[in-house]
C-alpha cells in the first residue's frame, strides 16, 4: 500500500511537466510564426504570390502536385483573389510522373498591418501552413483641376441693361425701354425685333424668364408676357406683392395720421418753448389729451375683393352667411377695434388747448 501510494503521489508532477512543456512549444511555435509572418512582408499583391509560392514549393514532395482552392475574407475585390489564385497555381505547376495531388486552400485575410495570404496544404496525414503578408498602397488621385474663371463681354449698348436670356439661337436683352431680341449672323448680334415696355420708375429693374415658347418679363408692379420671338404684343398685368389694394389700405393709414399731426406738432412746440424759457414746472401741470383712431369693420379692399371680383363663389356665400349671423356678445372678441393711429396732445387751463 505504501509503494502504491507513493507511486501515486509522484505522478501530478509528471503531468504538470509535461503540460508545461507542451504550452512552451505552443508558444514557441506562435512566436515564430509571428517572426516569419513579420519578417516575410511584401509590397505587392504578384510579389507576396511570388514569395508564398517558394515556400509551398519547398514543402511539396518530388512527386506531388497540388490543386488550389482560394477564399477571401479581407476587403480585397473578387478580382484580387482570382488574380491570386491563377498566379499561385501558375508557380506550383510542375511534370512529373504519377503526381500525387494534395490541396492548397489560399486564403486572403487582413490585419492592422496589412494583408495576408495564407497557404493551408493538406495531406491525409498531416496539414502545413504558410503565410506571407502585403500591402496595397493606395492609388494616388491626380490632383483636382484649378477652378478658373473667364470675363468675356457678351454685350453693350447705352441703355441700361435689366436682364439678358442667351438662347440657342438668339438673344433676348431686357432694358429700360423694353424687350429686343437679337440673332447672331456672320459672328455678330443683330436686332431682330423688339417690343415696348416702359418702365416709369426712378430705379429701373427686371427679370427675365424664358420657356420653349415665351418670356416672362418681371418689372416693379407689372408682370408681362410676350412670345418667345416677339411676334405679338406683350400683354401685362399686375405684378409683384405691392397690388391696388395695398395702396389703398396706405391710404387709409396716411388720412388716419394727418387727423393727430396737428396735436402731435404743437404740443412738442409748446413744451420746447417753455423750456427754452428755463420753465420745467408749465409743461407737468399740462394733462395729455390722446386721440386714437379706431377700425371696426372689415377692410374695404377686402370685401371688393370677396364680392366684386368672385360674387357667386362658394366661399363668398359662406362669408356673406357668416357675417349675418356672428354674435359676438359675451365672448372676447365683444367690441374688437383695431387700432390704426394715436396722438396726444398737451392741454393747460389758457392756451389755444383748454383742458374742461
Amino acid at each position: 500500500m505504501d509503494a502504491t501510494g507513493a507511486g501515486r503521489q509522484q505522478s501530478p508532477p509528471r503531468i504538470l511537466l509535461c503540460a508545461s512543456f507542451v504550452m512552451i512549444r505552443a508558444v514557441a511555435r506562435g512566436f515564430l510564426l509571428l517572426m516569419i509572418v513579420v519578417t516575410a512582408r511584401a509590397d505587392t499583391l504578384d510579389d507576396a504570390v511570388a514569395a508564398l509560392a517558394k515556400k509551398v514549393s519547398a514543402r511539396l514532395g518530388a512527386a506531388e502536385t497540388v490543386r488550389v482552392t482560394s477564399r477571401n475574407i479581407s476587403s480585397l475585390p473578387a478580382a484580387d483573389t482570382g488574380r491570386a489564385q491563377t498566379a499561385l497555381t501558375r508557380a506550383l505547376q510542375r511534370r512529373v510522373p504519377n503526381p500525387k495531388q494534395v490541396e492548397l486552400a489560399l486564403t486572403i485575410s487582413e490585419n492592422l498591418r496589412g494583408y495576408l495570404l495564407v497557404a493551408e496544404i493538406r495531406r491525409e496525414s498531416e496539414t502545413m501552413v504558410e503565410m506571407t503578408e502585403f500591402r496595397i498602397a493606395a492609388p494616388v488621385s491626380p490632383p483636382p483641376a484649378a477652378f478658373t474663371m473667364e470675363s468675356k463681354l457678351l454685350w453693350e449698348q447705352e441703355t441700361p441693361i435689366l436682364d439678358i436670356a442667351v438662347l440657342p439661337d438668339s438673344m433676348l436683352v431686357l432694358d429700360a425701354a423694353g424687350l429686343a431680341r437679337y440673332e447672331r449672323r456672320a459672328g455678330k448680334w443683330d436686332r431682330a425685333a423688339a417690343v415696348e415696355i416702359p418702365v416709369i420708375i426712378r430705379d429701373p429693374r427686371g427679370l427675365l424668364e424664358t420657356n420653349a415658347d415665351s418670356a416672362t418679363i418681371h418689372e416693379p408692379g407689372v408682370k408681362c408676357t410676350v412670345p418667345i420671338r416677339l411676334s405679338a404684343p406683350p400683354q401685362c398685368e399686375e405684378g409683384g406683392r405691392f397690388k391696388a389694394e395695398d395702396t389703398l389700405l396706405v391710404w387709409y393709414i396716411l388720412i388716419g395720421s394727418t387727423i393727430g399731426l396737428l396735436a402731435v406738432t404743437l404740443g412738442r412746440l409748446y413744451s420746447n418753448a417753455f423750456y427754452a424759457l428755463r420753465d420745467t414746472k408749465t409743461p407737468l401741470r399740462y394733462a395729455m389729451v390722446r386721440v386714437t383712431l379706431y377700425h371696426q369693420s372689415t377692410a374695404p379692399y377686402f370685401l371688393q375683393d370677396r364680392f366684386c371680383v368672385a360674387p357667386d363663389g362658394d366661399d363668398t356665400r359662406r362669408l356673406y352667411f357668416l357675417a349675418g349671423h356672428l354674435n359676438l356678445d359675451g365672448t372676447e372678441a365683444d367690441g374688437w377695434k383695431l387700432r390704426l393711429v394715436q396722438s396726444s396732445v398737451a392741454c393747460s387751463d389758457s392756451g389755444p388747448f383748454r383742458c374742461s
